[in-house]
């Protein structure tokens, strides 16, 4: 399930964030997204299926506690292959509608056109 070897070819969240500058989108969002799509677990770690495609890297870290015990924690990058991927699952990223409410574009037309047509009449 992990690795521990050079990250030097797969790129962290934070950078995949960058490089597709997906306006009020950075790590945690893209985090957050991939979770929803059932790409990634709760824990941020890429299902099976998608580190065999070859989109996703696990590696394991060490980190000491205030307490000086050492932990290990996984931490997924993202292959080219796997920004291109989420790139393309961009394409049908919900538009916000506003803060915190998702709509697909489909929808956010109609309810645009559904606006129009329930307008009040000028009275009679």
């Amino acid at each position: 399930m992990t690795q521990a070897a050079n990250s030097n070819d797969a790129l962290q969240m934070r950078d995949v964030a960058g490089v597709l500058n997906i306006n009020g989108w950075g790590r945690n969002k893209i985090f957050e997204y991939l979770r929803k799509q059932d790409v990634l677990d709760d824990r941020n770690v890429p299902y099976r299926e998608f580190q065999d495609r070859g989109y996703f890297r696990v590696i394991e870290q060490k980190w000491t506690d205030g307490e000086g015990e050492t932990h290990i924690s996984l931490k997924t990058l993202v292959y080219q292959k796997g920004v291109d991927y989420i790139r393309r699952l961009n394409i049908s990223l919900p538009k916000p509608l506003f803060d915190g409410i998702f709509v697909k574009s489909s929808l956010l037309t109609f309810a645009n056109d559904r606006d129009r047509c329930n307008t009040a009449a000028p009275p009679l």
